[in-house]
C-alpha cells in the first residue's frame, strides 16, 4: 500500500487513467473531477467485505491498489466468484446511480487494497454544482452499462 498521501494521489490518477468512467478527460483535470464526485479514498485488509449483498450505497467503487472479488449467492447461499477487479476495475456505479437499488454482488477484498469512492449521482443531478466533465463521465457511465447489458446477454 501507497507509504503517504503524494503516493496514493500518484495511485489515485493512475487507477483513474485506466477506468473507463475517466475516458477522455486529462489527467490534470482529474482533482476537480474528483471534488465533484465527493471522491474518498479508503483502505481495506485482505479478506474485509467492502459491499455486502443486498447493501444500498450512494457511492461507487475503483481499485486504486491491491484485487477484490465481485460474488453472486447461489441458491443454497454459497457465494461464487463472479469477476475480479485490479487497478482500474469498478463496481457499484449502479447503486451510485440510483439509490433505491440494493447490490446484488457481495465485494471482498482478496488482498489489502485501496479503493476511490466516487458518488456518480452527482453527475445525473441537474441540481449539482456544475461541472466541465460532468456529461463526459455520465456518457462513460452510460457506454459501461450498455456494456456490462451486452455481456449478461450473452452469458444468458
Amino acid at each position: 500500500m501507497p507509504a503517504n498521501s503524494a503516493d496514493m494521489h500518484k495511485h489515485v490518477f493512475y487507477a483513474m487513467s485506466r477506468c473507463l468512467y475517466f475516458d477522455g478527460i486529462p489527467s490534470q483535470k482529474y482533482s476537480n473531477v474528483l471534488s465533484c464526485l465527493q471522491a474518498k479514498v479508503r483502505t481495506f485488509r485482505k479478506g474485509e467485505i467492502i459491499f455486502r449483498f443486498h447493501q444500498q450505497s450512494n457511492y461507487a467503487g475503483i481499485v486504486v491498489t491491491g484485487m477484490v472479488q465481485q460474488n453472486i449467492y447461489d441458491d443454497c447461499g454459497k457465494p461464487i466468484m463472479y469477476n475480479q477487479l485490479t487497478t482500474g476495475g469498478s463496481f457499484g456505479a449502479e447503486l451510485s446511480c440510483s439509490p433505491e437499488a440494493k447490490s446484488l454482488t457481495e465485494i471482498l477484498c482478496t488482498t489489502d487494497c485501496s479503493v476511490l469512492f466516487c458518488n456518480f449521482a452527482n453527475v445525473l443531478s441537474t441540481g449539482q454544482k456544475p461541472c466541465q466533465y460532468r456529461q463526459l463521465v455520465a456518457s462513460n457511465l452510460l457506454r459501461d452499462f450498455a456494456t456490462q447489458v451486452m455481456q449478461l446477454n450473452l452469458r444468458l
